[in-house]
């Protein structure tokens, strides 16, 4: 009575052979199975898909003992009409009936039930389990890397925003608006050379000047001084011709292109026609005299650029002889100066070709009609180099543009700055405050005007046309106006900078759709393994009550990794 009591604990993966050995099941039980998958896989194809929401993704592979029963229940609970006189299903019910009973025959599917477990349990859920975690894991790295090209992104959007702020443009149309920054050129050097020449700075300048002759005594001492900054403040309060130091845009040097041509000149102003050259009225008078060279004088109305001098020729002109070939012109000269040009007989025939003998001229000038200028607009005729133009930046004359002018300037400050520092020091330490008392009291009177406040504010005014002179706005602006290397290379970083940006922005569309499609499958896995979990726990109770019944009742465990996949104990 207690051994009936006593439950019987079977490992799932030894439970066909546990069944075998206690002759619960055939030992060809898997032999037996393969007519019962071949009905199946013949009668699956007519099932009525429209009776169950399952019936339209079952597979021949997925069907079981458990899935044959309850498609035999959906079918009896739908056609409770089809059975014959003795009770039995009929049509596709009873082809399904055949296949439970056949399942049901000497416990068949207690065998198929204990395969389907060890394949479920140590494959399919493991695969499932991986490729859910491989899932979450790579939409946790694309979370990862959404987040860092978004901060990214923005970081390259101020990065270039910032660069286009620093160069004063928008970042739209970088090349048009970088040549358009040239054009604040002469008004940074206005006001560099407001600074460099204002009252302070020529006061600054004059302490040095004068410190520097006291403390020498020499006049080439005191010229070479600051030369470079002392000429730019002579220049500035007399200024020589008009001359601007801060420059301007220089029509002189802009290309010839650029010059609007005088287009008045139409058809109407230069007359050309095709018609013949006999029908021509030159009005050509011949004087001659034995003693005076031949005087051909033309009269007639010439085109612009044709020269309108007299053309003289000697009796004795073996040039003209020459040229002429032995043309027979039909002239006299006539000895009588009294003889009038109209009277001259030239006998030409204007309805006739000239017969130029042996030595036929050819008079093969072709004059093109030049009619059709007249309508031409400047502006179209010009638009091609106006374009390029547009494309460059204006020429701007200016000593502020040479970087040695500069150079020299600079190292003028830098001078005067020193200078400065140094003085200040000394006033401001005690060591040697008292002999400074002492030198100033013996130095002349308009080096004693000048005390420690007054060389703090000349440095301070020497700091701001320092910075001025090297702001990197104002270089890069000069470097663009001066150097078309620089400026292809600044416009092609600061489009990399923008580049940047959309190339990261187009990352995020594509983790965005990857994002998607790991969501997509990580949702389409899921049911799967909630569906192969279901089905293990079904087939664990069936192949336990089942055998509980073949012995009499007692409890039945099935042990092992299955109840840890199922969550069990």
């Amino acid at each position: 009575m207690e051994e009936q009591q006593l439950p019987i604990d079977i490992t799932f993966s030894k439970l066909a052979d546990w069944l075998v050995d206690r002759k619960r099941i055939a030992a060809d039980w898997r032999k037996r199975l393969l007519p019962i998958r071949a009905k199946i896989s013949a009668t699956l194809p007519s099932l009525p898909k429209d009776l169950h929401p399952s019936f339209p993704t079952v597979s021949a592979e997925d069907i079981g003992y458990l899935e044959a029963k309850h498609i035999l229940d959906v079918l009896t609970a739908a056609r409770p009409e089809a059975r014959t006189l003795f009770g039995r299903l009929s049509g596709i019910a009873g082809d399904w009936d055949t296949i439970v009973r056949a399942y049901e025959k000497d416990h068949l599917f207690l065998g198929e039930s204990a395969q389907v477990m060890i394949q479920t349990v140590n494959y399919e859920i493991p695969y499932f389990k991986k490729q859910i975690t491989k899932f979450q894991q790579q939409l946790a790295d694309v979370e990862r890397k959404e987040s860092e090209y978004k901060r990214s992104a923005a970081a390259a959007a101020i990065k270039y925003q910032h660069a286009c702020q620093e160069l004063g443009i928008k970042g739209t149309n970088v090349k048009a608006e970088l040549i358009a920054t040239t054009n604040n050129l002469p008004c940074l050097f206005t006001e560099v050379e407001e600074v460099l020449c204002n009252k302070l700075m020529s006061q600054t300048v004059n302490c040095y000047q004068d410190f520097v002759s006291y403390a020498y005594k020499e006049s080439d001492k005191c010229d070479a001084v600051v030369p470079s900054l002392r000429k730019l403040q002579d220049e500035h309060s007399s200024p020589v011709n008009g001359e601007n130091m801060c420059g301007g845009v220089d029509e002189s040097c802009l290309p010839a292109s650029t010059m609007v041509p005088d287009m008045t000149t139409t058809s109407e102003n230069v007359k050309f026609t095709n018609e013949n050259s006999a029908n021509i009225d030159w009005d050509i008078g011949v004087v001659a005299d034995s003693e005076q060279p031949l005087q051909v004088e033309e009269n007639v109305e010439r085109p612009a650029g044709v020269g309108a001098e007299p053309v003289t020729a000697s009796k004795d002109d073996s040039y003209s002889g020459s040229l002429q070939g032995g043309i027979d012109w039909d002239t006299r000269v006539v000895g009588d100066s009294d003889v009038v040009a109209s009277g001259i007989q030239w006998d030409i025939d204007n309805n006739e070709q000239f017969d130029t003998g042996p030595s036929e001229i050819q008079w093969d000038i072709s004059i093109e009609d030049t009619t059709d200028l007249a309508g031409v607009s400047p502006s179209i005729a010009l638009e091609g180099d106006v374009g390029e133009l547009e494309q460059k930046p204006a020429i701007i004359s200016s000593k502020f543009l040479e970087s040695e002018f500069r150079n020299s300037l600079l190292d003028d400050l830098l001078e005067i700055k020193a200078f400065l520092a140094l003085r200040v020091e000394e006033i401001k330490r005690e060591e040697t405050s008292s002999l400074q008392n002492q030198v100033q009291v013996i130095s002349p009177q308009h080096l004693q005007q000048y005390g420690y406040d007054s060389f703090e504010v000349m440095s301070a005014e020497v700091l701001r046309a320092i910075g001025l002179l090297t702001d990197k706005k104002t270089r890069d602006i000069i470097m663009v106006a001066t150097s078309q290397r620089f400026l292809k290379r600044l416009e092609e970083s600061l489009l990399q900078k923008q580049q940047q940006e959309s190339k990261l922005l187009e990352n995020l569309k594509e983790l965005g759709q990857k994002q998607l499609e790991l969501r997509n499958m990580l949702s389409a896995t899921w049911p799967k393994q909630e569906a192969a979990l279901r089905r293990i726990r079904g087939i664990k109770d069936l192949c336990e009550k089942t055998i509980s019944t073949l012995y009499e009742g007692r409890h039945i465990n099935i042990i092992g990794e299955i109840n840890s996949v199922l969550g069990q104990n």
